[in-house]
């Protein structure tokens, strides 16, 4: 049954010896009878050998184009998303064969896109797009969070697992960005404290990408800097030095103690005392009271329980005006007066003066240095074994009740 063109067809199309296959019917001077069914017993195969014969698969007897029978979604690489919006030509290209017009068709590259695309990552993230491009456009990523970032030249971690792509990639996820050092992202908070000529320095020399703090510059890197902290100052936390005026500074802090610390003392110690105001002169690092100072420096040196009293006993005083503790290190008179009382109410001051180290010593107040036999009344014969009270009894002198020392010595005194 002819349908569609094959009705159409003059007869002689057909019905030529030219087209008779059986030869015993080809011998015959006329005859209808003889021809295949098949297509390319007649037409040329246009595809000319690269398809099966078997036109009707496709093709119908309407016109050779369309071919209504070929389903594209059927084939090994179905179409999806913007490839179906492209024209056959595009990828089965037009092109001439044996002087022929020619459509390929197969075989075809279709397992990688970049057979047909050009590959903009140029290798770097192998040949399967799709596991971050979506057919549908080349801009719309899918399941861009699970992309393993470890395969470009820059690994995520810390905080930059959870920053926003665009955040850095502007533009493109293909245009190059500058990645090298932490500020060509990142402001330097520091404001070139730390750039340093012929080095190249970074934030990763004391930062991590788990966040700008806590630092992770340590105490042992502390100590290869020029101020090395010692006892107390080990303990002390960064901000107590390094955060003022709501940022941390690092440069032009100062060594010296006064520039963190206020000087409790100001003028009233002489700086030669403490040059340059080294408070290490006196004090430890250790503990601000825990003192140091070599006190033969100043012309009085302490001697026995001078050593055990505590500096405030001699050095604080109260203003009774003002009720204010005032200090005084300076022009300190010596003499024992100055500190103590004087027990023995002026007995012993000779020309305004008291040598109490004639009889006493720093060490004890009991009078192990006096010498009887220096006075006026050596003590002989039975006076040697007696008693200091058994003469020098109590009495009121000067508006004190003290022991009386200046006795008469004279025998009747005491027979």
């Amino acid at each position: 049954i002819l349908e569609d063109k094959h009705a159409e067809a003059n007869c002689k199309s057909c019905h030529t010896r030219s087209n008779i296959i059986d030869l015993e019917i080809k011998e015959k001077n006329f005859t209808y009878l003889g021809l295949a069914t098949e297509c390319l017993s007649c037409h040329d195969d246009y595809h000319q050998q690269s398809l099966e014969n078997d036109c009707l698969k496709c093709h119908d007897f309407k016109a050779f184009k369309p071919a209504p029978g070929f389903d594209h979604q059927l084939s090994a690489f179905p179409l999806l998303g913007k490839h179906l919006d492209v024209e056959c030509v595009e990828c089965h290209i037009m092109q001439e064969i044996n002087g022929k017009e020619f459509q390929l068709f197969k075989p075809l590259e279709y397992q990688s896109c970049v057979a047909c695309h050009e590959d903009v990552h140029r290798a770097k993230f192998g040949k399967d797009c799709k596991k971050c491009h979506s057919e549908v456009s080349f801009l719309q990523l899918k399941e861009i969070n699970s992309f393993d970032h470890s395969l470009t030249d820059y690994t995520l971690t810390g905080q930059h697992q959870f920053v926003g792509c665009k955040e850095c990639h502007k533009t493109n996820y293909t245009a190059p960005l500058n990645h090298g050092r932490c500020m060509d992202c990142h402001e330097d908070y520091h404001k070139a404290d730390f750039t340093q000529t012929n080095k190249q320095s970074d934030c990763d020399d004391c930062h991590t990408t788990s966040g700008f703090t806590p630092s992770s510059f340590s105490i042992e890197r502390h100590q290869q800097g020029s101020f090395v902290l010692r006892e107390a100052h080990l303990a002390t936390p960064c901000f107590a030095c390094h955060f003022e005026e709501n940022r941390w500074a690092f440069r032009n802090i100062g060594q010296l103690c006064v520039d963190c610390h206020s000087d409790p003392h100001q003028a009233a110690i002489s700086q030669k005392y403490y040059p340059e105001s080294d408070c290490r002169s006196c004090h430890s690092e250790r503990s601000w009271r825990q003192i140091q100072f070599d006190h033969t420096r100043t012309g009085y040196e302490l001697l026995g329980q001078h050593q055990a009293t505590d500096c405030r006993d001699c050095h604080y005083k109260t203003d009774e005006l003002t009720n204010t503790i005032q200090q005084v290190f300076n022009e300190l008179p010596n003499a024992c007066v100055s500190c103590h009382a004087d027990e023995h109410a002026g007995q012993f001051v000779e020309h305004d003066q008291n040598n109490c180290n004639s009889c006493h010593t720093a060490d004890d107040w009991q009078p192990v240095l006096f010498d009887h036999e220096l006075t006026r009344f050596a003590l002989e014969g039975a006076h040697a074994k007696r008693a200091c009270k058994e003469c020098h009894k109590p009495a009121s002198i000067n508006n004190q009740f003290v022991i009386n020392y200046k006795i008469d010595h004279r025998c009747e005194t005491c027979h």
